[in-house]
């Protein structure tokens, strides 16, 4: 059994069987003075790179591999490593690039020595194809012996290089600070860099160290984005984040450059430029700066062209659609033309037209020209104005007498089980504590359908970035499972999955003194699985079912509703559905020209299924895996509930911030 480790060296992989075997044997070759571990993740390799990470890890104890069943990008793959990494320090390697001798040594020794957040390298030496004898040309980076400002990211014709962008070594807890790489564009390394300055982290160059890049061998990520005509895209995505630091002079011009303009790089145009950020901008250099100008945006009358379009930004982001519609609607009137404000304004309004009433067709027809974008558009303003109308209208389908004898014997049950559990429930306490005390959860599942399972796949995640909890599932769980495809999808793809225990495993429990006072009383606003085990293991955050399948986009199926109607779980637990409600429904789809297409889960290959839900139009499923699958990809969805279920306690069986819209 080895150590702890107190390094981790991630080497992200895509189609590198040429190369891995020289990067891998580098890291022995380290000297470093602590335990460590290599990190491989595999990036859905079309090679044989697969194969040759499985021959490399045979029989290493300190060497631990992940394969994305997937391409998920290099800032995907950077992030799963790091998710799966032991340590506190973190280091990536490129799996084309080659470490010298004692390189990470020395980068260790004076990040601990200098109590920093980051170590970067001295020198990066582009060396031809196979041979590192053929150098191309050197990189010397600068501030050896000082902390790197932040504006060392502008980097000057004839002034130092910034080491960070480069590959540097850094803390887990920076690492956390940042949020990781990003993986919405092709230049995760370069905005990963701005996301560790701009929080305040510090860090320092390793004076004599040296970083092997091979060239001239496959082209390299930077020049397969520059060649797709992506560069100036890309960059535009890095200053987007940042543009609160911007002045407001550069955030004009950053707004009006041409992006797809091949004579001419954004990056380039910043680095001649003078005085490009605010005044002010090192007071919000700092983790939470961002969140600091945003609250002093907030409480700004007149606030200019850039800050808006940042504001607005960070709101989609954050999932605020009606606000960042409603900035990028007064951008766009105002007379900016960026293109990614009419994305951001399309992007809110496709996600609010699921939510009735959130958005005004009126203000969406002046601000689209409908003559040019055709029926799609007129489709979707048929559909708010419908939405809007059954929303006018839901509460004369409230079966009142119904609910209210339910609500009685309800509040009965409810009580009764409040006085009555209170032994037990201290007793599922206490092996919750043991739990986290030993760092180790192992779950055992009740049912084994898809549905069922998929409540429990944040819990991972979570348990181990609040406890350092790690996952495993019973060895019981193999003979629940009712198809293997259900294990592939909700935990062998997990990175946070550690295995099978052979001991017996945690049950959840439901008992009633988990619920508020309000839904103990009168039954409403109920609480799922997984809301119920958040709180019994003391966790705020919310969650959806989640999984690490990243669909694809069907072209066929984007003018489509799908429709599965899987009463089978249902009719087992005596759920009634009202056929005649769900058949006026999907007819009501059809005559909006909709293609209708049923499809029966069981006869599709699962990846299919997921791909077919991701690309559809709309999906219209009674409460089933489909459903749960629909709220793992956060999809629009139509979910039909049992006539005969209780109340407003229905939630118990669904998500109610998955976006989807329940019909019972």
């Amino acid at each position: 059994m080895i150590n702890t480790p107190e390094l981790t060296i991630i080497i992200p992989c895509y189609n590198c069987s040429q190369t891995l075997e020289q990067a891998f044997n580098s890291c022995f070759l380290q000297k470093i003075p602590v335990p460590y571990e290599i990190v491989m993740v595999d990036d859905a390799s079309t090679d044989d790179t697969r194969k040759l990470i499985e021959k490399l890890a045979q029989g290493k104890e300190n060497v631990k591999t992940f394969f994305h069943t997937i391409n998920k990008g290099g800032g995907a793959t950077r992030n799963t490593a790091v998710k799966i990494a032991s340590s506190d320090v973190i280091f990536c390697l490129d799996s084309d690039d080659i470490l010298p001798e004692g390189t990470l040594g020395k980068m260790y020794e004076m990040i601990k020595e200098k109590g920093c957040d980051g170590v970067g390298i001295h020198r990066s030496i582009k060396f031809k194809g196979n041979n590192t004898k053929d150098v191309s040309f050197i990189n010397t980076f600068g501030y050896v012996g000082q902390a790197i400002p932040f504006d060392s990211l502008i980097e000057k014709p004839g002034g130092p290089l910034c080491p960070l962008y480069s590959t540097f070594m850094l803390t887990r807890k920076a690492f956390d600070i940042t949020l990781g790489y990003p993986e919405n564009h092709g230049f995760d390394t370069q905005s990963f860099a701005w996301r560790f300055l701009a929080n305040g982290l510090k860090a320092y160059t390793c004076p004599e160290t040296e970083y092997l890049h091979r060239i001239n061998f496959n082209k390299s990520y930077y020049m397969r984005e520059y060649e797709s005509g992506k560069i100036n895209h890309n960059w535009f995505k890095i200053y987007e984040e940042f543009f609160y630091l911007f002045d407001d002079e550069t955030q004009r011009e950053i707004l009006s450059f041409d992006l797809n303009d091949p004579t001419k790089v954004l990056s380039d145009y910043l680095t001649k430029q003078t005085n490009i950020f605010k005044k002010n901008y090192l007071g919000y250099i700092k983790p939470g700066g961002a969140d600091e100008y945003e609250k002093s945006l907030v409480k700004t009358k007149d606030m200019c062209t850039g800050d808006k379009y940042w504001l607005g930004v960070r709101y989609f982001n954050k999932q605020k659609y009606n606000e960042a519609f409603d900035i990028c609607e007064s951008l766009i009137k105002s007379g900016v033309n960026n293109g990614y404000i009419h994305k951001y304004l399309k992007e809110s309004a496709d996600i609010l037209k699921r939510d009735t009433g959130l958005v005004n067709e009126g203000t969406i027809e002046k601000t689209f020209d409908f003559t040019k974008q055709g029926d799609e558009v007129n489709i979707f303003v048929r559909i708010v104005r419908k939405l809007k109308k059954e929303t006018k209208n839901k509460l004369k389908d409230v079966h009142v007498i119904r609910r209210f004898f339910y609500l009685v014997i309800g509040i009965k049950n409810n009580v009764y089980n409040y006085f009555s559990e209170k032994n037990e429930y201290l007793k599922y306490q206490e092996e919750i504590q043991k739990i986290k005390d030993r760092k180790e959860f192992v779950l055992d599942l009740d049912w084994g359908g898809l549905g069922d399972v998929l409540v429990y796949t944040p819990l991972p995640r979570i348990l181990k970035e609040k406890y350092n909890v790690d996952f495993y599932l019973s060895e019981n769980c193999k003979k629940v499972f009712r198809h293997p495809d259900t294990f592939k999808i909700c935990f062998e793809m997990n990175p946070y999955f550690k295995g099978f225990k052979t001991q017996p495993g945690f049950k959840y429990k439901h008992f009633s003194r988990d619920r508020s006072f309000i839904n103990l009383i009168l039954d409403i606003n109920g609480t799922n699985i997984i809301e119920n085990l958040y709180k019994q293991f003391g966790i705020r955050e919310k969650a959806l079912p989640e999984i690490y399948y990243k669909p694809k986009k069907l072209p066929e199926y984007t003018s489509t509703v799908l429709v599965d109607l899987n009463y089978i779980s249902g009719h087992k637990m005596g759920w009634a559905f009202n056929t005649q409600k769900i058949n006026n429904h999907i007819k009501s789809l059809s005559q909006n020209k909709y293609e209708i297409e049923y499809v029966v889960p069981s006869k599709q290959d699962i990846y299919r299924y997921m791909d077919m839900i991701y690309s559809s139009r709309n999906f219209v499923t009674v409460i089933s895996g489909g459903a749960a699958l629909a709220a793992s990809l956060k999809k629009e969805a139509t979910v039909f509930l049992p006539d005969n279920l209780r109340g407003e306690s229905i939630y118990n069986f669904t998500f109610k911030d998955s976006g989807i819209k329940y019909i019972l």
